[in-house]
C-alpha cells in the first residue's frame, strides 16, 4: 500500500504522519516505508539533505499538470516505491502540493492526505523558525522568481489582485501557501483525506474507519493513539523505531559501490533504517503526562510566539478556501 500525505510546510504534516504510521502498524502484514519529505532530506531524523531530492525539487515545476514529464523527477519519484512489494509506503510531501497530479500519476496511491491549517497559525509557525516556504535559509535555489512566474498558467480566484498586494516576505508566503492549498483541493479526488486545521487530532479515526473497518485486524498489545503526540516526535526514537541503521551498509564495498551506482535507488542506508513501527509503551507513558499536565514545546525553542496580524488579504484567501472545501463536499 502506498500513502502519500501532503502539505505546505508547518501545516502539521508531521501530526498526520505518526498518525498514518500508527494506524498502517496495526495491519500487522508489512513493515512501513517511510519517506520523510524525500524533496529535502534524506530520512525522518532530518540530519542530513537529499542532495538528489533536491536536484529533483529545483528541476521539476512547482506546478505541474499529472501528464507533464521531467525525467529526472520521474525517475525519483519511482525510486521511492520501488520496495512497495515488501512494505507499506508512505511518502511525506511538504514541496509536493502543485505536483500531485504528476506524484501520483506516477506512484498510484491508494490513499492520499492533504492537510490544510488556516493562513493565521500557518504564519506563525513558520515565522518561528529560520526558513519559509519559498526556500528562505535552505539549501535549494529560492523558489520566488518561478513560483510567481508559474502562477500565471493556473486560475485562483482574483490571482492578479493579490499578486499585486504581496508586498514582502510575510505576503509571498501567504500567496504561496494559498495557490498550493488551493490547487490541490481543487484537483483533489474520491481517494484523498482533506484534513483543515483543527481536524488533525480526527485523522486517526477516519484512518481506521478506512483501512481498518474491522477492528479485529489491530494487532495484539491494543491500539495507542497518536492523535495528542506532537509531530516533532517524528525525528526522534521515543515513540517510532527502526528495522536495523543501515549503517552497517556503508563498511561493505560492493554495497556501497551500488549506492554510487545505482542512480534509481534512494541511498541504501537511508532506504534499510527507514522501517518504522509505534512504540506502544512510549504513547502511553507520554498520554499519562498529558493528563499530568505536561506542555508541548515546540522545536524552535526559546523563538518564542509571533503574532500574524488579520488583515482583509489573508482573510480573503483564507475565506476562499473554506469555500472551496465546502463545494467539494468538505464539513
Amino acid at each position: 500500500m502506498v500513502i502519500n500525505i501532503f502539505g505546505v510546510g508547518r501545516a502539521m504534516t508531521k501530526a498526520a504522519t505518526l498518525q498514518v504510521v500508527n494506524v498502517l502498524q496495526c495491519m500487522a502484514d508489512q513493515k512501513i516505508w517511510l519517506n520523510y519529505e524525500p524533496y529535502y532530506w534524506e530520512d525522518r531524523y532530518a540530519r542530513y539533505t537529499n542532495s538528489r531530492g533536491i536536484a529533483a525539487h529545483e528541476e521539476a515545476p512547482l506546478l505541474m499538470n499529472a501528464d507533464e514529464e521531467i525525467g529526472s523527477n520521474d525517475r525519483f519519484l519511482h525510486s521511492l516505491i520501488k520496495e512497495q512489494n515488501k512494505y507499506h509506503i508512505v511518502n511525506k510531501y511538504i514541496r509536493g502540493m502543485g505536483r500531485i497530479g504528476r506524484i501520483n500519476h506516477i506512484q498510484k496511491p491508494e490513499l492520499s492526505i492533504i492537510v490544510v491549517r488556516n493562513i493565521y497559525s500557518q504564519l506563525a509557525s513558520i515565522f518561528m523558525g529560520r526558513w519559509d516556504l519559498l526556500g528562505q535559509g535552505l539549501k535549494h535555489r529560492h523558489d520566488k522568481s518561478r513560483f510567481l512566474s508559474e502562477i500565471e498558467k493556473i486560475e485562483v480566484p482574483d490571482k492578479n489582485y493579490l499578486i499585486s498586494v504581496a508586498k514582502n516576505r510575510l505576503d509571498i508566503n501567504a500567496l504561496y501557501w494559498f495557490v498550493m492549498n488551493y490547487v490541490s483541493i481543487k484537483n483533489s479526488d474520491e481517494k484523498t483525506i482533506i484534513i483543515f486545521d483543527d481536524e488533525i487530532a480526527g485523522l486517526e479515526s477516519k484512518l481506521i474507519s478506512t483501512l481498518l473497518p474491522n477492528r479485529e485486524s489491530v494487532h495484539e498489545g491494543g491500539f495507542h493513539s497518536m492523535c495528542n503526540v506532537p509531530g516533532h516526535e517524528i525525528h526522534g526514537d521515543k515513540f517510532l523505531e527502526g528495522w536495523g541503521s543501515g549503517r552497517e551498509m556503508f563498511y561493505n564495498i560492493s554495497n556501497a559501490i551500488k549506492v554510487l551506482f545505482d542512480l534509481n535507488l534512494y541511498p541504501l542506508w537511508h532506504r534499510q533504517g527507514s522501517g518504522v513501527c509505534v512504540k506502544g509503551a512510549a504513547v502511553s507513558k507520554y498520554m499519562k503526562e498529558l493528563e499530568g499536565g505536561a506542555e508541548m514545546y515546540s522545536e524552535y525553542g526559546g523563538v518564542g510566539k509571533v503574532k500574524i496580524v488579520k488583515n482583509e488579504v489573508y482573510d480573503f484567501m483564507n475565506n476562499e478556501l473554506v469555500k472551496l472545501l465546502e463545494s467539494k463536499g468538505h464539513k
